[in-house]
């Protein structure tokens, strides 16, 4: 009696976690890695059948010498008859007649919940199969265009899906890893795309080859790095040997883009997207300009840049080590002031990057050198009262970053600082980071009177996740032209620092256009030795300042084999005056055209 007493309660305890399984998936939007739904619940409720079965085929076949073989397959049979609906409860009566009324009236109440949902079960996954078999159709049938391939269905992947249809109107757009269950908007948005959605992951795709003419372009957008990780070794593995394949790789973190490797000399192209990098770059490529055609105030004859950063976090902090090298330029001047809650800040920054606070160059003028004046206001948090006390005495303010934590605290605090402003008598341009797509909703802003705040937003996903920025590319096509000059194509895309400094030199060369600098859009011959000089020195400043917000240190000698990346130390971290002729002809060639 006890065995029959032990097998109901564990599958009455397998129909229990089943129902738990089934709200707590449907409730967390966050699946991946996860045993998936509906062959989850089957193999819950299998096992529960299984052992339902299990005693009554054991006292059927009692005496027979291979009773142990018997009970087992036979029980898994039935089970398996169960679930396609050609069970029969019947005879689960007959067999529990002899038992105690208890036991027996509990065994045949959760046989019959068994009974009931297992087919319900088969049904689903039928269906679910039908839906993949549906979507394996049109994938067969999409060779001859251009294929679009995402590892996850969210925001980035459906915008970007929907700017693609707009410039590559015949292009196939393929989700994967997808829950046929999902209501969300990025779902119906994605089927509106007509997209081809597959429940499973992306590494469970036979990617096929596309015509000649055509690219098949996969996206791992995931936001997490150990999953994008795994699903690029895999995806890697299948696509390295087509000609038309390309790898567009989210890296959330620096750490997980130097992760993958591509020493080895395959045909398909991986393109790494080190998302805080792309979007500081992207905005400065685009937009950057606008910070030396809205100054203030003038010293020694030179325009000041006076920016505010609201916010020492991961963008904050990119946007203040961006800056200090974005705004080496002839006749103006840089002011940073960064304010952040954190009272250990600017101790944290300067163990990063040890000579960008350094006294001996922070707040310098050293010819020849990136010069720049940062003060770092640790421990004071926005919306306090010495926040504003400091606020006032940044008379020549001319713009503001605001780069807290959440778009709804950024935008807060932008509608703040406005009014903060108003009171000084100041109006720099206010940008807030917003990371979604709620910038239509707050643009155009008013107060009571229809006055407009004024504030700006960067971070767009409309704006980063389009088919310009990932894939038509014009930062990275002039970058990649720059690098061409010294190094090979594959050093370009394999090495984070090579990729990100030929981008920052591309960046500043089309502000130095902006701001008029001789000789910017020139070729060498084209210049005077002395225009050669002064635009060569201007671009080691840049470059000075780059690598101090990228953590180099002096090497303590000109010498080039004092040079050790591993401790970030540089010889060529000096005054331009002091290189060698070999580097100052390096910087020309940077910034002038063959």
């Amino acid at each position: 009696m006890i065995f029959w007493y032990v097998t109901s309660i564990l599958a009455l305890s397998l129909v229990i976690f089943t129902a738990v399984f089934l709200v707590t998936r449907v409730a967390s939007p966050n699946r991946k890695g996860k045993l998936p739904l509906v062959p989850g619940m089957i193999l819950f409720i299998f096992i529960a059948a299984f052992a339902l079965f299990f005693p009554i085929n054991w006292y059927y076949y009692e005496g027979d010498h291979i009773r142990i073989i018997k009970a087992v397959f036979i029980s898994i049979y039935k089970t398996i008859t169960m679930f396609t609906g050609s069970g029969d409860f019947d005879s689960i009566i007959d067999a529990t007649a002899g038992l105690g009324e208890f036991i027996r009236d509990f065994y045949r109440i959760i046989f019959a919940v068994v009974f009931f949902i297992a087919p319900i079960l088969t049904f689903g996954f039928v269906m679910l199969f039908f839906k993949n078999t549906r979507a394996r159709v049109k994938y067969l049938f999409s060779f001859s265009k251009n294929v679009y391939v995402f590892s996850e269905l969210n925001a980035k992947s459906v915008i970007l899906a929907e700017d693609i249809k707009k410039v590559d109107k015949n292009s196939a757009i393929i989700f994967t890893g997808v829950d046929k269950n999902d209501e969300s908007e990025w779902y119906e948005r994605a089927s509106d795309l007509k997209s081809i959605i597959f429940s499973f992951d992306i590494t469970s795709l036979k990617f096929k080859k596309t015509r000649k003419n055509k690219k098949l372009r996969i996206f791992l957008f995931t936001e997490d790095d150990e999953t994008n990780l795994s699903q690029f070794e895999e995806v890697y593995k299948k696509v390295k040997d087509l000609d038309n394949a390309e790898i567009r790789y989210l890296a959330m973190t620096s750490q997980s883009g130097l992760a993958i490797s591509k020493s080895e000399a395959h045909k398909v192209k991986i393109y790494r997207i080190n998302y805080n990098s792309f979007f500081i770059y992207r905005y400065l490529y685009e937009k950057g300009t606008a910070i030396f055609d809205n100054t203030v105030a003038e010293r020694d004859g030179k325009k000041v840049i006076s920016i505010i950063i609201v916010g020492v976090g991961v963008i904050g902090k990119l946007l203040l080590k961006a800056y200090v090298w974005y705004a080496q330029m002839y006749g103006y001047y840089l002011k940073i002031n960064a304010f952040d809650s954190d009272g250990l800040i600017e101790e944290k920054l300067a163990h990063e990057c040890p000579e960008l606070l350094d006294p001996r160059f922070n707040k310098q003028e050293i010819f020849g050198d990136a010069q720049y004046d940062i003060t770092i206001h640790s421990g004071v948090s926005a919306g306090t009262r010495e926040f504003d006390e400091e606020l006032k005495k940044i008379d020549d303010a001319s713009f503001v970053f605001v780069s807290m934590n959440g778009d709804e605290k950024n935008i807060s605090a932008a509608i703040d600082l406005r009014m903060q402003f108003e009171r000084i008598g100041l109006h720099p341009v206010i940008n807030a980071v917003v990371n979604s797509d709620k910038e239509e909703y707050f643009k155009n802003a008013t107060n009571f009177k229809g006055e407009r705040f004024d504030v700006s937003f960067i971070g767009d996903y409309k704006d980063l996740y389009s088919y310009k920025s990932i894939i038509a590319n014009d930062l990275e096509v002039d970058a990649l032209n720059r690098h061409l000059r010294f190094m090979s194509e594959e050093s370009f895309w394999a090495y984070e620092y090579n990729y990100r400094s030929s981008c920052a030199a591309a960046i500043h060369a089309k502000a130095k256009v902006h701001c008029g600098i001789v000789g910017a859009d020139g070729t060498e011959g084209e210049l005077t030795p002395s225009e050669l000089e002064d635009i060569a020195r201007l671009e080691h400043m840049r470059w000075n300042a780059w690598m101090r917000g990228e953590g180099y240190v002096y090497s303590g000698s000109p010498d080039p084999n004092s040079r050790k990346d591993l401790a970030k130390m540089h010889h060529d971290l000096i005054p331009y005056g002091a290189l060698n002729e070999g580097d100052k002809d390096k910087d020309v060639k940077i910034v002038t055209k063959n």
